[in-house]
């Protein structure tokens, strides 16, 4: 398929239609969070990892240790570095328990906007709300490229399909035309 960017082409040619805006954190700076175990394991697995276009899907697939959460454990910095290779093993079909539709769609859905992330721990902010946060620093580019990614999700992955419409009625589409003036 191939796409304004270029990244949801077929083979090695992926990597050359991504944007590289994004610097990677300091080791340290990787984690979002403190909290659980995979905080420090996702720090041990990235701590040698400088170029997100060498990472493979099986690593991916896997990081921190088994877990699989990285993209859930990342500060918001690193996960705006890493995207990229998230989306592109993906692409390859090299990811099985890390679901990148998911993490990029489930709280922008119509029903997030009213959700609560966790209103004794946080007060009143809605899982809308709190995700719009974290994806506040992408690039315009950044954020094309997930819009063409959910496109083309959306298309190939049925199972789900309406919150990744959603996702992109809702937040993806309308930050992107914020974002470039279209």
């Amino acid at each position: 398929m191939a796409t304004k960017l270029g990244f949801c082409n077929s083979g090695p040619q992926r990597r050359q239609g991504l944007p590289l805006t994004a610097r990677r954190p300091p080791n340290g700076s990787l984690h979002g969070t403190i909290e659980g175990d995979e905080p420090p394991l996702l720090e041990a697995d990235f701590q040698d990892k400088h170029d997100w276009r060498a990472l493979d899907g099986a690593f991916l697939d896997q990081a921190p240790k088994g877990y699989a959460s990285a993209f859930s454990f990342f500060s918001d910095d690193a996960l705006r570095y890493f995207l990229p290779a998230f989306l592109i093993a993906d692409l390859d079909g090299q990811l099985d328990r890390v679901d990148v539709p998911s993490r990029l769609s489930s709280w922008f859905t119509d029903e997030s906007r009213s959700a609560l992330v966790n209103p004794r721990r946080y007060g009143n902010p809605t899982k809308f709300e709190a995700k719009t946060q974290r994806f506040r620093n992408l690039a315009p580019e950044e954020v094309a490229a997930v819009v063409t990614y959910l496109e083309h999700a959306a298309k190939h992955y049925q199972f789900c399909r309406e919150p990744i419409d959603e996702a992109l009625a809702n937040y993806w589409r309308p930050r992107l035309r914020s974002l470039t003036g279209g």
